[in-house]
């Protein structure tokens, strides 16, 4: 009959306690108290380093103990400080043996063992003393004490390839290993080993808006994490010892370079397709990592925030267009005004940029004028919404059916992917038949992915984002002259495109699907309107996206 490891352990355990000390300690022999307890996971049922030493010093009390040594580590190689300080002083003849409460407290690779049985050889090392098995200093006693140090590397060595083994397969099946990223749980109700990610219901939301403002480019990572602490009060996921506390700055800057949010995860180097749900697509979060800078790295901090900087082009000469700020006093009456002004960075040699600048209200007057002619009342809204409601009933009533089924199916074989890899960590069945059903599960999974992204699918998605486009155009000029410099930001940014400077005047057209609405004044076109949006969105796909109306408040 096949023994597992730790049996195998307990059983020549039980064979050494049947052979008693029977011969008397000497009084004067001097030891040493060794008390360790690993972080690994084979080492957690172990006692901990204060109920060892308690055990001990009840056992062993009696006995003259020079020092107690107490090591948080592993055994499983060598290297540990407080070990071999304790060796090289029994080998000086400072003491005489070792108190443990087990020899796998003591070694569990071959160099300590090997050290510990040549020291015994020696004389250097006289005595050994465990609670939990009994050692004579005879060739029977080193022999036995050799075949239980043996077993607890070998225990160690197969827990390591099981564990292994298991990450394979866990990689395989699309699942990261860890503990899920912030907006993710890792699902406690599924087996140990087995345990898929899911969205966390509580913070899922807010990261995905932590990345809205992002992708807008008025926001810092910074400022980002102050409004997601202080204004959303998000923190950690709250564990045993850490968690419950707002992301550290490091923190904020993991998430944002994180292609986890995206499908996919890193793991040994490696880049694996993942199963859990995607936060973000790709693109959003490559044009995240272009706003940060290259490879990632967060971009340099400026004094002063420009609500345009980086949006217009001098139209003369081709540069970017920057902004500084001027402070001029009145000697009249000594007050002081602060004047913000727009020009052409002239960073090209060869050309001779002419161009004069353009203070700040004067240009977002300019901008005003542009935004009116595609802002929309809130009657418009509330049609249109009413509309768009209709749209989706028709469409939801043809095809739910079949969606409901597709989804079923989806899931069914993810369960069997599950349930599979279950049977494989068993030994139930062999590495080519686990290889050959977990080709044919993934196959039709795939078949039903692509049948759940079918235009039906698209549509709904493309009606979700004609109506977040209506309520971002609605009211939009009056939001715009009321709000912050974030906000100024993002309607700009997000309404206009190609905006060309010259002699002070700042040129641009509103950019699809935002020129439709320029059709907004008569009634008989706002069902012409909604319905060239929603072809906009149909088209544009993940390429599109406009910031929620909760992204930009109305003031």
């Amino acid at each position: 009959m096949k023994k597992t490891a730790r049996s195998s352990v307990l059983a020549s355990t039980a064979i050494a306690n049947t052979a008693f000390d029977t011969t008397a300690t000497p009084t004067h022999w001097r030891y040493f108290l060794y008390a360790r307890k690993s972080s690994e996971p084979d080492d957690r049922q172990a006692l901990s380093i204060e109920s060892q030493k308690k055990e001990l010093l009840e056992r062993f009390g009696h006995l003259q103990i020079l020092e107690i040594l107490e090591e948080s580590r592993t055994a499983k190689e060598p290297g540990r400080p407080h070990f071999e300080r304790l060796m090289k002083r029994l080998e000086n003849g400072e003491a005489d043996g070792i108190i443990a409460w087990h020899p796998d407290r003591l070694s569990r690779n071959s160099v300590d063992a090997g050290r510990i049985i040549y020291d015994l050889d020696r004389g250097k090392l006289k005595d050994l003393k465990f609670a939990q098995y009994n050692f004579e200093n005879t060739p029977e006693g080193k022999w036995m004490l050799a075949v239980i140090l043996s077993q607890s590397k070998y225990f160690v060595d197969k827990l390591s390839k099981d564990v292994k083994r298991g990450l394979r397969a866990k990689l395989e099946m699309g699942w990261r290993p860890g503990v899920a990223p912030i907006g993710y749980l890792n699902n406690l109700a599924d087996h140990k080993g087995l345990r898929t990610l899911v969205p966390d219901p509580e913070r899922f939301a807010l990261v995905r808006q932590m990345w809205d403002l992002m992708l807008t480019g008025a926001y810092s990572p910074s400022r980002i994490l102050e409004v997601a602490s202080a204004e959303w009060g998000l923190r950690t996921v709250e564990r045993h010892k850490i968690g419950g506390s707002p992301l550290s700055y490091s923190g904020i800057y993991r998430l944002f370079t994180n292609r986890f949010y995206y499908g996919v995860f890193e793991y040994g180097g490696q880049l694996h397709q993942g199963r859990q749900q995607p936060m973000i697509s790709e693109e959003e979060f490559w044009k995240v990592q272009e706003l940060l800078g290259r490879k990632g790295r967060p971009r340099p901090k400026t004094k002063r925030t420009f609500a345009y900087t980086g949006l217009m082009r001098c139209a003369e000469c081709g540069c970017m267009v920057t902004a500084e700020e001027k402070v001029k006093r009145n000697r009249t009456n000594d007050g002081v005004r602060t004047y913000v002004y727009y020009h052409c960075t002239k960073k090209k040699r060869a050309v001779r940029c002419a161009q004069p600048c353009l203070e700040n209200r004067v240009l977002e007057e300019q901008i005003s004028r542009v935004l009116q002619t595609v802002d929309v009342p809130e009657e418009f809204l509330q049609w249109a919404r009413h509309y768009i409601k209709e749209l989706r009933q028709a469409e939801e009533s043809e095809n739910g059916v079949k969606r409901e089924n597709l989804q079923r199916a989806y899931s069914s074989t993810g369960k069997q992917l599950d349930e599979l890899l279950g049977v494989r960590l068993r030994g139930l069945i062999d590495d080519n038949e686990f290889e050959r059903k977990r080709l044919m599960l993934l196959r039709e999974q795939a078949a039903l992915k692509t049948q759940l992204d079918d235009p039906a699918a698209q549509t709904k998605l493309a009606l979700e984002r004609v109506e977040r486009t209506c309520e971002f155009a609605t009211n939009l000029k009056i939001r715009f002259e009321t709000g912050t410099i974030e906000e100024k930001r993002i309607i700009l940014e997000n309404v206009g495109s190609n905006l060309l400077l010259r002699d002070k005047i700042l040129r641009f057209e509103p950019i699809a699907p935002f020129h439709h609405f320029q059709r907004a004044g008569e009634k008989s076109n706002w069902r012409g309107i909604v319905k060239d949006v929603r072809t906009f969105c149909l088209e544009a796909r993940e390429e599109f996206s406009v910031p929620s109306i909760a992204t930009v408040p109305e003031s």
